[in-house]
């Protein structure tokens, strides 16, 4: 199976933007999934940007130019999408698990992944965000 989970470890935001500009975030952490072709573990690094002035389409954010970038030096895997989806979970759990988390989810294609997907999790236990 050549999927990608990345539960991420750290997500940098912009301190500062004009309202409707675009956003770019940074993230980086670590491989996750055990069933990938790269080593759990292994460090992730990369960005989206997000225009508010794009509308999504089914769910779906697309430009024409890149908008995510997804690297896996020690595989020397870049990933370069011009679309992407994303979800946001507020105070979410699964029975019968007591946990709440808060996350962030963005989900994208690409046909270097066998299955075509991969997706990046940014979780928080801090359920005030």
């Amino acid at each position: 199976m050549r999927s990608l989970v990345v539960l991420l470890a750290s997500l940098l935001l912009p301190v500062q933007s004009a309202p409707g500009s675009p956003v770019t975030m940074r993230f980086s952490g670590h491989v996750t999934s055990k069933g990938s072709p790269f080593r759990e573990g292994a460090v992730v690094t990369g960005y989206f940007t997000f225009d508010p002035a794009l509308q999504p389409e089914g769910g779906i954010i697309s430009s024409v130019r890149t908008n995510m970038v997804v690297e896996i030096p020690e595989a020397y895997v870049l990933l370069e999408m011009t679309s992407y989806s994303i979800a946001v979970r507020n105070d979410w759990g699964e029975f019968p698990q007591p946990a709440r988390w808060d996350y962030l989810e963005v989900l994208f294609n690409h046909p270097l992944l066998q299955f075509g997907n991969g997706g990046l999790f940014f979780v928080s236990s801090d359920l005030s965000l």
